[in-house]
């Protein structure tokens, strides 16, 4: 499917893959460094390959693939390069989801950023992304005054309601 979707892009486009296991992230790197110059950041690459990667991926057209782990990768790194995000293994943590999604929505990001999660129906990728879900829901409900006012409107009115 990934394979699918790069085929799919402009030659302009570069695209962020994340995933959680550093084994599916070396087989992508099998599959996409040659036709896509495919560059990887996760756990297991040293310090200076990993600034070789994000300067690789920032400034060079020919390396249009990106290549990490959110636990690693998803922190404080900018890939304003990217125009699509794809998610091929998450997690159950939505702070290593909201940070991995916001290191393409960065000052420099000129153009509109696509996400894609790839899962397969009825596995545990369903609900895992459920489970974010759910979490950034609540994380906005809970964020959001306007909604909280509403919210605490509406108990309010149905506990006097409920009194009468």
């Amino acid at each position: 499917a990934l394979e699918e979707l790069m085929e799919s892009l402009d030659d302009s486009d570069k695209v962020v893959v994340w995933s959680r296991f550093r084994e599916d992230l070396r087989l992508m790197a099998e599959a996409l460094s040659a036709p896509y110059g495919a560059v990887q950041f996760h756990g297991g690459v040293a310090e200076a390959a990993r600034e070789h990667a994000i300067e690789r991926f920032q400034g060079d057209p020919a390396c249009r693939v990106f290549l990490g782990q959110p636990q690693s990768g998803g922190f404080g790194i900018n890939l304003t390069a990217a125009n699509h995000v794809v998610y091929f293994c998450n997690d159950f943590s939505l702070q290593n989801r909201m940070q991995s999604e916001d290191r393409a929505h960065r000052i420099g990001q000129k153009r509109n950023v696509l996400y894609t999660d790839l899962t397969v129906p009825n596995t545990v990728d369903g609900l895992v992304l459920a489970r974010l879900k759910s979490k950034r829901d609540l994380s906005d409900l809970l964020t959001d005054r306007k909604r909280i006012v509403t919210a605490l409107r509406a108990q309010l009115l149905a506990r006097s309601q409920a009194d009468s």
